[in-house]
């Protein structure tokens, strides 16, 4: 335990719940400008906070809206050799044009456009996600504006709309959302959480997104949406079939989901080359998995293992 904890159990119950949250803001301020030697400004074109912290070398200024923002960016890329993700991202310098799907606060197109100068998709249903989007954009280089497309929308099997079923209120950085079919998402679905506002959206598939709006084709692609991914991947069918794609970071979520969808990639000639698993042990499995070309196989290994000290720690179980 810590010095905090065995001062703050000797406090009141009350005085304990008041000051506990705020011990905790003060404590990841400083961590932050201690270890990533990050700093806070207040940006009047966006009316927002903004944290800038280094990556490879150079800054990457992005609003922090909320405190559940603020905290997501100081613990962006700090799980170490676990995150595959973190590592992928950082190898993937042939990237031309990255899809980021279920994008939420759009860390990972960023900081693959700043690391890498690559066009990003960002596809995001959550308007205060959007918003926090665009205030980032706001916030790069004029010179890179045209690097950025931003659609609201959920990803799903095909161009339709739908409604998008907020579990929580419409709060920067909260990410409890199910795209039409609440029954579809992780840990059995959310059909038994409450709703407390629903909005319609525009849902778009992955081939759509070239072939409807016209987006260039995806290069890389990252998927995130909770348990949504086997629907996702329903609408990929032609994405999948021309093989433009070299990798792809998937998160996984449940069992039948990660069998579904890992069947999918290898039908179609994508091997999996790095897997971590977020909770080992529990009852409902989630993980990412990055899937790869299967002629780039031995390639991004290499590039992998740049990131990772040992590559073969990250492979799928048999």
């Amino acid at each position: 335990m810590t010095i905090a904890h065995t001062l703050g159990q000797a406090l009141p119950r009350p005085a304990r719940r008041f000051l506990q949250p705020k011990w905790h803001k003060l404590r990841d301020y400083v961590l932050f400008r201690q270890r990533l030697k990050g700093r806070l400004y207040r940006d009047r074109t966006i009316g927002e906070w903004v944290a800038v912290r280094t990556l490879d070398g150079r800054d990457l200024a992005v609003p922090v809206r909320s405190y559940r923002q603020f905290r997501r960016y100081y613990q962006f890329g700090r799980q170490g050799d676990r995150d595959v993700v973190f590592a992928w991202m950082r190898r993937i310098d042939d990237c031309e044009m990255f899809y980021d799907i279920g994008s939420s606060n759009g860390f990972e197109g960023f900081l693959v456009n700043h690391l890498w100068g690559c066009k990003i998709a960002f596809v995001e249903p959550f308007t205060p996600s959007v918003e926090t989007i665009l205030k980032t954009i706001v916030l790069q280089d004029r010179g890179k504006l045209d690097d950025f497309e931003v659609v609201q929308a959920g990803c799903d099997e095909k161009m339709d709309h739908c409604k998008l079923y907020m579990h929580h209120g419409p709060i920067p950085g909260a990410n409890r959302n199910s795209v039409g079919k609440p029954e579809s998402y992780d840990r059995g679905g959310r059909q038994t959480q409450p709703v407390l506002c629903h909005q319609w959206l525009m849902t778009v598939s992955l081939d759509g997104l070239h072939d409807t709006l016209g987006l260039p084709q995806p290069t890389h692609v990252k998927i995130d949406v909770d348990g949504f991914e086997n629907h996702v991947m329903v609408g990929a069918k032609r994405l999948l079939a021309e093989r433009q794609v070299r990798s792809w970071a998937i998160e996984l979520n449940g069992d039948e989901n990660r069998n579904s969808v890992t069947a999918t990639m290898r039908d179609a000639g994508y091997e999996v080359v790095a897997e971590w698993e977020h909770y080992p042990g529990s009852e409902h499995y989630s993980g990412d998995a990055i899937f790869v070309r299967d002629d780039l196989v031995e390639e991004y290994r290499e590039r992998m293992a740049r990131s990772l000290p040992d590559i073969q720690e990250q492979q799928p179980k048999s």
